[in-house]
């Protein structure tokens, strides 16, 4: 299996937030990249990040008549913030990524 770079990851994620429209499918392919270890990662705890994100987004769902289904679901606003919220938790060297 193809390897990814971290900077592909990180550009997956900065889509994400632009184009919720879009979000599911470039959501999965995130999730893919770092569920299969396909994610080109030097340190441990950007993927122990990059792991717990890939978790949480699985509860986005733009939908509001299958959010209303769940209360764990949630919606473009947070999906946005909780993407910022896991590139907040590290100091992203060469990248215009973190806040």
């Amino acid at each position: 299996m193809e390897r990814v770079s971290l900077a592909k990851t990180l550009l997956l994620l900065e889509a994400i937030k632009l184009s919720p429209s879009t979000a599911k499918r470039i959501i999965s392919e995130f999730q893919e990249y770092i569920w299969d270890d396909r994610v080109q990662v030097d340190q441990n705890e950007i993927l122990d990040i990059l792991r717990d994100l890939a978790h949480d987004l699985d509860y986005f769902e733009a939908d509001p008549s299958l959010r209303a289904e769940d209360n764990s679901f949630f919606d473009e606003e947070k999906l946005k913030a909780e993407i910022e919220s896991a590139l907040c938790r590290y100091e992203w060297p060469n990248t215009h990524f973190h806040t």
